[in-house]
């Protein structure tokens, strides 16, 4: 299993590589915790649209240490790389390198280049069982992204209904006031 490659708060820059031949591209709520879009009949799209963040396996060639590690990137980080012609269909080799002014700012990336990845590109299924995991999700997710070798979802599935809705209301009442 792989752990989540993290920045620490203190560090004012980071250079990412970019092992996995794709970088998945979700749809993310807020409800107490991060909870993928369904895209179809969801009901955390009434309240907000969620945000998008990219997910990748990759490296921090600047740390020795680095090991392959599941990156989450994050609504402005992953614009500021689409702007700098990261391709998420063909993302492996894309390097960038961010900095930041202190441990609370935003990331601002400030060079990308593509080179060739010191560590082996990982196997077709690690990126998709690394999200899983991260999202404890109650289903596969194949390859190609598509949902494969369903367990029972039905507990997963009402807590996660549970929590949007509980997320809408609360919103509701906000906007009454």
């Amino acid at each position: 299993m792989l752990n989540l490659t993290r920045t620490a708060m203190k560090e004012s820059a980071a250079t990412m590589v970019i092992l996995s031949p794709t970088l998945w591209i979700l749809r993310i709520h807020w409800g107490g915790k991060s909870l993928i879009c369904p895209n179809t009949r969801c009901p955390g799209c009434a309240v907000d649209r969620g945000k998008l963040k990219g997910y990748a396996i990759a490296h921090r060639p600047d740390r020795p240490e680095s090991t392959a590690g599941l990156i989450e990137v994050g609504p402005d980080t992953l614009r500021q790389l689409t702007d700098r012609n990261l391709q998420p269909e063909a993302a492996r080799g894309f390097a960038w390198r961010m900095e930041r002014r202190t441990g609370t700012n935003g990331w601002k990336v400030i060079a990308t280049t593509h080179m060739e990845p010191s560590l082996p590109e990982p196997a077709e299924h690690e990126l998709p069982d690394a999200i899983e995991t991260l999202f404890a999700l109650p289903f596969r997710i194949g390859t190609d992204g598509e949902l494969v070798k369903p367990k029972d979802p039905r507990p997963w599935l009402e807590a996660h209904r549970r929590i949007l809705t509980t997320r809408i209301s609360l919103n509701l009442k906000e906007l009454a006031k």
